[in-house]
């Protein structure tokens, strides 16, 4: 099981990179944590929690993003870290953020 990301408290979490031999994970008080655990099972409980996959390798805490620049195709988080949108993924993220609140959407 994924032992570490289970014992995280995942509200702390901006985004987590997932890759297949390991995971990066980015906390609001900018601790960067390598968790080798299971692909799979880090997925799995980064998407039950809410977690919205951006690209290939990122799933983001959308409780932290405080701007989606829609022509930049990025998601910009509290702390001032951008990261970028593959438009495969950005409805999904467009379509949350829409459900909670159009003012983090801009057209820049």
């Amino acid at each position: 099981t994924s032992e570490l990301i289970l014992h995280l408290d995942l509200n702390l979490i901006l985004y987590a990179k997932v890759v297949s031999s390991s995971s990066l994970v980015l906390t609001g008080k900018q601790h960067l944590l390598n968790i080798n655990d299971n692909k799979k099972q880090v997925i799995q409980v980064l998407t039950s929690a809410g977690f919205i996959r951006i690209n290939s390798s990122y799933y983001i805490n959308p409780a932290f993003i405080s701007e989606y620049k829609l022509k930049e195709q990025c998601v910009e988080f509290t702390n001032g870290i951008s990261l970028p949108i593959l438009k495969a993924f950005s409805q999904n993220l467009l379509n949350y953020l829409k459900a909670i609140d159009n003012k983090l959407l801009t057209n820049k």
